[in-house]
């Protein structure tokens, strides 16, 4: 006798399935993929994407920027010679140099805000 092989769906799982498929007759919010730019209904509340594929995407994008800081960020320090050369050429030192550039920076986001 061959017996039938039977899935059984555990409670929370069912339960868990009845919860999202009431989420989504109430919410039938339709949102754009900041990825591709496609209109599509949210499958929950945490979606930001509409596939697998853009969320992908979206991290690759991610990493390719903090990627591109940490070399600015390491190439920074590359760039103290040519500084020291300009704060020479004004007759100041790096020091004094820096701090005019602070105030500056500092006046011009004061002015635009």
């Amino acid at each position: 006798m061959i017996q039938a092989a039977v899935s059984r769906v555990s409670p929370a799982t069912e339960t868990k399935g009845k919860t999202i498929r009431r989420w989504q007759a109430k919410n039938t919010t339709s949102v754009i993929c900041s990825v591709c730019g496609q209109t599509f209904v949210l499958c929950s509340a945490a979606q930001r994407y509409c596939s697998s594929a853009c969320r992908e995407k979206a991290r690759e994008q991610c990493k390719a920027r903090q990627e591109a800081a940490k070399e600015k960020k390491k190439n920074a320090g590359k760039d103290l010679e040519t500084v020291v050369a300009q704060a020479e050429r004004l007759g100041m030192s790096y020091g004094k140099y820096r701090a005019m550039q602070a105030i500056s920076a500092a006046s011009i986001h004061a002015k635009t805000t």
